[in-house]
Protein backbone atom coordinates (compact mmCIF):
# COMPACT_ATOMS: atom_id res chain seq x y z
CA UNK A 1 0.00 0.00 0.00
CA UNK A 2 1.32 3.40 -0.71
CA UNK A 3 1.20 6.48 1.10
CA UNK A 4 -1.32 8.04 -0.49
CA UNK A 5 -3.43 4.94 -0.19
CA UNK A 6 -2.57 4.44 3.66
CA UNK A 7 -3.44 7.86 4.49
CA UNK A 8 -6.66 7.91 2.83
CA UNK A 9 -7.74 4.97 4.71
CA UNK A 10 -6.31 6.49 7.52
CA UNK A 11 -8.61 9.35 7.18
CA UNK A 12 -11.89 6.93 6.21
CA UNK A 13 -12.15 5.83 9.74
CA UNK A 14 -12.26 9.44 11.24
CA UNK A 15 -15.00 10.35 8.75
CA UNK A 16 -17.35 7.44 8.93
CA UNK A 17 -17.59 3.39 9.70
CA UNK A 18 -19.44 2.51 6.89
CA UNK A 19 -22.57 0.22 7.12
CA UNK A 20 -22.72 -3.07 9.75
CA UNK A 21 -23.76 -6.02 9.97
CA UNK A 22 -24.82 -7.94 12.91
CA UNK A 23 -25.02 -11.32 14.14
CA UNK A 24 -26.70 -12.73 16.98
CA UNK A 25 -25.00 -16.19 18.00
CA UNK A 26 -26.13 -16.72 21.36
CA UNK A 27 -27.96 -16.04 24.46
CA UNK A 28 -26.18 -18.63 26.33
CA UNK A 29 -22.38 -19.13 25.35
CA UNK A 30 -19.82 -17.46 24.93
CA UNK A 31 -16.85 -17.28 22.47
CA UNK A 32 -13.62 -18.52 22.92
CA UNK A 33 -11.76 -17.49 19.61
CA UNK A 34 -12.43 -16.16 16.21
CA UNK A 35 -10.09 -16.36 13.13
CA UNK A 36 -10.63 -14.50 9.73
CA UNK A 37 -9.25 -15.11 6.07
CA UNK A 38 -9.92 -13.54 2.90
CA UNK A 39 -13.12 -15.47 2.53
CA UNK A 40 -14.48 -16.47 5.73
CA UNK A 41 -14.64 -15.70 9.21
CA UNK A 42 -14.65 -18.53 12.29
CA UNK A 43 -16.05 -18.27 15.90
CA UNK A 44 -15.66 -20.77 18.34
CA UNK A 45 -18.34 -20.58 21.52
CA UNK A 46 -18.13 -22.63 24.72
CA UNK A 47 -21.02 -24.94 22.97
CA UNK A 48 -18.83 -27.23 21.37
CA UNK A 49 -19.84 -25.27 18.35
CA UNK A 50 -17.78 -22.72 15.71
CA UNK A 51 -20.36 -20.65 13.34
CA UNK A 52 -18.48 -20.03 9.87
CA UNK A 53 -19.59 -17.06 8.13
CA UNK A 54 -18.69 -15.40 4.95
CA UNK A 55 -16.20 -12.25 5.39
CA UNK A 56 -19.32 -10.34 4.90
CA UNK A 57 -20.69 -11.47 8.20
CA UNK A 58 -23.26 -13.84 6.16
CA UNK A 59 -23.74 -17.07 7.55
CA UNK A 60 -22.54 -20.28 6.19
CA UNK A 61 -22.07 -23.40 8.67
CA UNK A 62 -22.66 -24.33 12.37
CA UNK A 63 -19.58 -27.07 12.73
CA UNK A 64 -21.00 -29.04 15.69
CA UNK A 65 -19.24 -32.45 15.62
CA UNK A 66 -16.65 -31.81 18.00
CA UNK A 67 -16.17 -33.42 21.05
CA UNK A 68 -15.28 -30.56 23.08
CA UNK A 69 -14.92 -27.01 23.12
CA UNK A 70 -12.21 -25.26 20.59
CA UNK A 71 -9.70 -23.72 21.91
CA UNK A 72 -7.63 -22.68 18.73
CA UNK A 73 -8.57 -21.92 15.06
CA UNK A 74 -6.11 -21.70 11.83
CA UNK A 75 -8.00 -20.75 8.20
CA UNK A 76 -6.19 -21.41 4.87
CA UNK A 77 -8.36 -21.42 1.61
CA UNK A 78 -11.42 -23.09 2.09
CA UNK A 79 -10.02 -25.44 4.88
CA UNK A 80 -10.80 -24.80 8.57
CA UNK A 81 -8.40 -26.31 11.48
CA UNK A 82 -10.12 -26.90 14.79
CA UNK A 83 -8.59 -27.50 18.04
CA UNK A 84 -10.13 -28.93 21.06
CA UNK A 85 -10.05 -29.20 24.70
CA UNK A 86 -9.38 -33.16 24.58
CA UNK A 87 -6.41 -33.10 22.07
CA UNK A 88 -8.07 -33.38 18.72
CA UNK A 89 -7.59 -31.40 15.51
CA UNK A 90 -11.06 -31.32 13.12
CA UNK A 91 -10.39 -30.36 9.67
CA UNK A 92 -13.32 -29.33 8.34
CA UNK A 93 -14.36 -28.25 4.17
CA UNK A 94 -15.50 -25.02 4.11
CA UNK A 95 -17.34 -25.41 0.42
CA UNK A 96 -19.48 -28.01 1.87
CA UNK A 97 -19.33 -27.63 6.18
CA UNK A 98 -18.31 -31.30 6.72
CA UNK A 99 -15.75 -32.90 8.43
CA UNK A 100 -13.02 -34.33 6.36
CA UNK A 101 -11.44 -35.80 8.82
CA UNK A 102 -9.55 -35.71 12.40
CA UNK A 103 -6.02 -35.32 13.50
CA UNK A 104 -5.58 -37.41 17.09
CA UNK A 105 -2.04 -37.16 18.98
CA UNK A 106 -2.29 -34.43 21.59
CA UNK A 107 -3.32 -35.53 25.44
CA UNK A 108 -4.69 -31.93 26.28
CA UNK A 109 -6.09 -28.87 24.97
CA UNK A 110 -4.43 -27.73 21.71
CA UNK A 111 -3.72 -24.29 22.30
CA UNK A 112 -2.66 -22.86 19.06
CA UNK A 113 -2.81 -23.51 15.72
CA UNK A 114 -0.74 -22.28 12.39
CA UNK A 115 -0.65 -23.57 9.05
CA UNK A 116 3.41 -24.26 8.00
CA UNK A 117 3.08 -24.27 4.33
CA UNK A 118 0.18 -24.96 2.11
CA UNK A 119 0.34 -28.72 3.04
CA UNK A 120 1.67 -28.16 6.56
CA UNK A 121 0.66 -26.81 10.08
CA UNK A 122 1.61 -26.76 13.91
CA UNK A 123 -0.05 -27.56 16.98
CA UNK A 124 0.71 -26.16 20.28
CA UNK A 125 -0.57 -27.74 23.65
CA UNK A 126 -1.31 -27.63 27.00
CA UNK A 127 0.69 -31.19 27.14
CA UNK A 128 3.79 -29.25 26.86
CA UNK A 129 4.30 -30.21 23.62
CA UNK A 130 4.15 -29.01 19.69
CA UNK A 131 3.16 -31.28 16.81
CA UNK A 132 4.25 -31.04 13.24
CA UNK A 133 1.55 -32.75 10.37
CA UNK A 134 1.92 -33.21 7.27
CA UNK A 135 -1.68 -31.64 5.82
CA UNK A 136 -3.65 -35.04 4.44
CA UNK A 137 -4.95 -34.83 0.97
CA UNK A 138 -8.14 -36.22 -0.07
CA UNK A 139 -6.79 -39.73 -0.37
CA UNK A 140 -4.97 -40.26 2.68
CA UNK A 141 -5.31 -39.77 6.52
CA UNK A 142 -2.69 -37.13 7.19
CA UNK A 143 -0.05 -37.83 9.36
CA UNK A 144 2.40 -36.52 12.42
CA UNK A 145 5.72 -35.66 10.77
CA UNK A 146 7.27 -35.02 14.36
CA UNK A 147 6.56 -34.30 18.39
CA UNK A 148 8.61 -31.09 19.18
CA UNK A 149 9.28 -31.65 22.84
CA UNK A 150 11.31 -29.59 25.55
CA UNK A 151 8.97 -27.26 27.15
CA UNK A 152 7.52 -28.47 30.73
CA UNK A 153 4.35 -26.32 31.08
CA UNK A 154 1.31 -26.12 28.41
CA UNK A 155 2.33 -24.11 25.15
CA UNK A 156 0.40 -21.44 24.89
CA UNK A 157 1.56 -18.98 22.07
CA UNK A 158 2.75 -20.00 19.02
CA UNK A 159 4.00 -18.19 15.87
CA UNK A 160 5.13 -19.34 12.42
CA UNK A 161 7.60 -17.68 9.65
CA UNK A 162 7.21 -19.65 6.48
CA UNK A 163 9.35 -18.03 4.77
CA UNK A 164 12.39 -18.96 6.88
CA UNK A 165 10.19 -22.54 7.70
CA UNK A 166 10.78 -21.55 11.43
CA UNK A 167 7.98 -21.54 14.24
CA UNK A 168 8.72 -19.94 17.79
CA UNK A 169 6.49 -21.54 21.15
CA UNK A 170 5.92 -19.63 24.36
CA UNK A 171 5.19 -21.86 27.60
CA UNK A 172 3.93 -21.42 31.10
CA UNK A 173 7.67 -22.56 31.90
CA UNK A 174 9.06 -18.93 30.92
CA UNK A 175 10.65 -20.16 28.27
CA UNK A 176 11.12 -19.17 24.44
CA UNK A 177 11.85 -21.92 21.83
CA UNK A 178 12.38 -21.47 17.90
CA UNK A 179 11.83 -24.73 15.91
CA UNK A 180 13.24 -25.25 12.43
CA UNK A 181 9.93 -27.44 10.43
CA UNK A 182 12.88 -27.92 7.79
CA UNK A 183 14.26 -29.92 10.03
CA UNK A 184 11.73 -31.97 11.03
CA UNK A 185 11.36 -29.44 14.28
CA UNK A 186 14.44 -29.66 15.09
CA UNK A 187 15.17 -27.14 18.09
CA UNK A 188 17.21 -24.21 17.12
CA UNK A 189 17.43 -21.81 20.00
CA UNK A 190 16.29 -21.50 23.52
CA UNK A 191 15.53 -18.38 25.04
CA UNK A 192 15.35 -18.24 28.93
CA UNK A 193 14.59 -14.87 30.77
CA UNK A 194 11.05 -14.72 31.87
CA UNK A 195 9.76 -14.75 35.11
CA UNK A 196 6.32 -16.93 34.48
CA UNK A 197 4.91 -17.44 31.59
CA UNK A 198 5.42 -16.13 28.08
CA UNK A 199 1.98 -15.49 26.76
CA UNK A 200 2.83 -14.05 23.22
CA UNK A 201 5.00 -14.37 20.84
CA UNK A 202 6.17 -13.02 16.92
CA UNK A 203 8.69 -12.85 14.54
CA UNK A 204 10.49 -9.39 13.13
CA UNK A 205 12.41 -9.25 10.33
CA UNK A 206 15.06 -5.97 11.09
CA UNK A 207 17.04 -4.22 8.11
CA UNK A 208 16.27 -4.39 4.58
CA UNK A 209 15.89 -8.34 5.06
CA UNK A 210 12.69 -8.60 2.86
CA UNK A 211 10.19 -11.66 3.18
CA UNK A 212 10.71 -12.70 -0.38
CA UNK A 213 14.17 -13.63 0.10
CA UNK A 214 13.86 -16.71 2.29
CA UNK A 215 17.89 -16.58 3.22
CA UNK A 216 18.40 -13.10 4.20
CA UNK A 217 15.09 -13.22 6.17
CA UNK A 218 16.53 -16.10 8.49
CA UNK A 219 19.89 -13.31 8.68
CA UNK A 220 17.90 -11.04 10.17
CA UNK A 221 15.14 -12.75 12.14
CA UNK A 222 14.34 -11.67 15.79
CA UNK A 223 11.83 -12.75 17.84
CA UNK A 224 9.69 -10.58 20.41
CA UNK A 225 8.28 -11.87 23.51
CA UNK A 226 5.58 -10.37 25.91
CA UNK A 227 5.29 -12.74 29.68
CA UNK A 228 3.38 -12.37 32.88
CA UNK A 229 6.18 -10.55 34.47
CA UNK A 230 4.90 -7.14 32.00
CA UNK A 231 8.22 -7.34 30.21
CA UNK A 232 8.85 -7.62 26.33
CA UNK A 233 12.00 -8.95 25.28
CA UNK A 234 13.96 -9.16 22.00
CA UNK A 235 16.26 -12.52 20.92
CA UNK A 236 17.77 -13.11 18.29
CA UNK A 237 15.74 -16.23 16.78
CA UNK A 238 19.38 -17.82 15.59
CA UNK A 239 20.56 -18.69 18.39
CA UNK A 240 18.42 -17.31 21.26
CA UNK A 241 20.55 -14.31 22.42
CA UNK A 242 18.85 -12.00 24.63
CA UNK A 243 19.15 -8.37 22.24
CA UNK A 244 16.82 -6.82 24.45
CA UNK A 245 14.40 -5.90 27.60
CA UNK A 246 11.78 -3.22 26.53
CA UNK A 247 10.32 -1.75 29.71
CA UNK A 248 7.39 0.03 30.37
CA UNK A 249 4.17 -1.80 31.11
CA UNK A 250 3.29 -3.18 34.27
CA UNK A 251 0.99 -6.04 34.26
CA UNK A 252 0.79 -9.20 31.88
CA UNK A 253 1.96 -8.53 28.11
CA UNK A 254 -0.40 -10.67 26.29
CA UNK A 255 -0.39 -9.20 22.72
CA UNK A 256 3.32 -8.74 20.10
CA UNK A 257 2.72 -7.54 16.71
CA UNK A 258 5.42 -6.88 14.47
CA UNK A 259 4.14 -4.31 12.20
CA UNK A 260 7.00 -3.91 8.81
CA UNK A 261 7.36 -0.52 7.70
CA UNK A 262 10.75 0.25 5.62
CA UNK A 263 9.39 4.16 5.74
CA UNK A 264 9.70 4.41 8.98
CA UNK A 265 12.10 3.00 11.42
CA UNK A 266 11.90 -0.51 10.09
CA UNK A 267 8.61 -1.07 11.24
CA UNK A 268 7.13 -0.48 14.89
CA UNK A 269 6.35 -3.12 17.42
CA UNK A 270 3.05 -3.38 18.80
CA UNK A 271 2.39 -4.83 22.46
CA UNK A 272 -0.79 -4.89 24.42
CA UNK A 273 -1.29 -5.87 28.55
CA UNK A 274 -4.00 -6.77 30.82
CA UNK A 275 -4.10 -3.23 32.33
CA UNK A 276 -5.25 -1.70 29.05
CA UNK A 277 -2.22 -0.18 27.85
CA UNK A 278 -0.90 -0.02 24.46
CA UNK A 279 2.92 0.74 23.81
CA UNK A 280 5.04 0.80 20.42
CA UNK A 281 8.81 0.30 19.88
CA UNK A 282 10.68 1.17 17.02
CA UNK A 283 12.47 -1.39 14.95
CA UNK A 284 15.15 0.03 13.57
CA UNK A 285 16.09 2.74 16.61
CA UNK A 286 17.45 -0.11 19.16
CA UNK A 287 14.09 -1.19 19.89
CA UNK A 288 13.13 2.23 21.35
CA UNK A 289 9.65 3.09 22.70
CA UNK A 290 7.87 5.25 19.74
CA UNK A 291 4.65 6.48 21.91
CA UNK A 292 2.83 4.81 24.64
CA UNK A 293 -0.82 5.06 25.37
CA UNK A 294 -1.30 3.99 29.16
CA UNK A 295 -4.91 4.86 28.86
CA UNK A 296 -5.91 3.24 25.61
CA UNK A 297 -8.60 0.87 27.46
CA UNK A 298 -9.57 1.28 30.77
CA UNK A 299 -9.20 -2.46 31.01
CA UNK A 300 -7.21 -5.54 29.86
CA UNK A 301 -6.66 -5.34 26.18
CA UNK A 302 -7.93 -8.53 24.96
CA UNK A 303 -7.37 -8.48 21.27
CA UNK A 304 -5.10 -6.20 18.92
CA UNK A 305 -4.65 -6.33 15.36
CA UNK A 306 -2.58 -4.14 12.57
CA UNK A 307 -2.91 -3.87 9.14
CA UNK A 308 -2.07 -0.76 6.84
CA UNK A 309 -0.71 2.04 9.12
CA UNK A 310 -4.09 0.95 11.60
CA UNK A 311 -4.11 -0.64 14.73
CA UNK A 312 -7.52 -1.86 15.99
CA UNK A 313 -7.95 -2.81 19.52
CA UNK A 314 -10.66 -4.66 21.83
CA UNK A 315 -11.07 -4.91 25.38
CA UNK A 316 -13.02 -6.10 28.67
CA UNK A 317 -13.68 -2.83 28.90
CA UNK A 318 -16.64 -3.37 26.06
CA UNK A 319 -15.02 -0.54 24.29
CA UNK A 320 -13.50 -1.17 20.04
CA UNK A 321 -10.50 1.43 18.79
CA UNK A 322 -8.98 2.16 16.46
CA UNK A 323 -5.33 3.71 16.33
CA UNK A 324 -2.63 5.38 13.94
CA UNK A 325 0.40 2.88 13.90
CA UNK A 326 2.81 5.94 13.49
CA UNK A 327 1.67 7.87 16.44
CA UNK A 328 -0.67 6.06 18.62
CA UNK A 329 -3.64 8.59 17.76
CA UNK A 330 -6.81 7.53 18.23
CA UNK A 331 -8.59 7.35 14.60
CA UNK A 332 -12.27 6.12 15.49
CA UNK A 333 -14.50 4.73 18.50
CA UNK A 334 -16.25 1.96 16.84
CA UNK A 335 -19.96 1.15 17.48
CA UNK A 336 -21.54 1.04 21.22
CA UNK A 337 -19.94 0.30 24.33
CA UNK A 338 -20.30 -3.31 24.76
CA UNK A 339 -20.00 -5.35 28.10
CA UNK A 340 -17.34 -6.78 26.45
CA UNK A 341 -14.85 -7.33 23.39
CA UNK A 342 -13.84 -10.79 22.69
CA UNK A 343 -11.94 -10.65 19.61
CA UNK A 344 -11.27 -7.83 17.00
CA UNK A 345 -9.46 -7.80 13.23
CA UNK A 346 -9.15 -6.30 9.90
CA UNK A 347 -12.08 -7.27 7.62
CA UNK A 348 -10.60 -9.36 4.60
CA UNK A 349 -6.72 -8.59 5.89
CA UNK A 350 -7.09 -4.73 4.39
CA UNK A 351 -9.10 -1.83 5.56
CA UNK A 352 -12.12 -2.74 3.78
CA UNK A 353 -13.51 -2.90 7.10
CA UNK A 354 -13.59 -4.86 10.63
CA UNK A 355 -14.77 -7.82 12.64
CA UNK A 356 -15.71 -7.45 16.22
CA UNK A 357 -16.52 -10.34 18.09
CA UNK A 358 -18.49 -9.11 21.74
CA UNK A 359 -20.82 -9.67 24.55
CA UNK A 360 -23.78 -7.17 24.23
CA UNK A 361 -27.01 -7.21 26.57
CA UNK A 362 -26.40 -10.43 27.13
CA UNK A 363 -25.82 -12.48 23.98
CA UNK A 364 -22.49 -13.42 22.02
CA UNK A 365 -22.38 -11.07 18.94
CA UNK A 366 -20.73 -10.92 16.00
CA UNK A 367 -20.28 -7.19 14.32
CA UNK A 368 -18.78 -6.72 10.91
CA UNK A 369 -18.91 -3.10 9.39
CA UNK A 370 -18.20 -2.54 5.31
CA UNK A 371 -16.85 0.77 3.81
Amino acid sequence: MDSATENASLLSWTQHEGSIRRQELSDKAIAITMETSAKYIAVSLNNKTVRVFNSDGEPLHVLGEHSGNVWSLALNNDTLLCGEVGGNIRDWDLLTGKLRRTYAGHSDTVRCLAFSSPTSFISASRDTTLKLWSLAADDDAGACIATLKGHTAPVVSLAVHQVSHLAVSGSQDGICRVWNLAAQGACLATMVGHEGGVRAVAFVSKGTAAEEDGDRASKGQFVVSGGVDGKVKVWDARNGTLIATLDGHKTLVGHVLAVPDRRVDGGTIITADADGAIRAWAIEREWRPRWALTGAHEHAVTSVKAEGGCIVSGSSDGRLRVWEVATGRMLKEMGEKAEAVWSVDFKEGSQKGIVMLSRQSGLAVLDVWSS
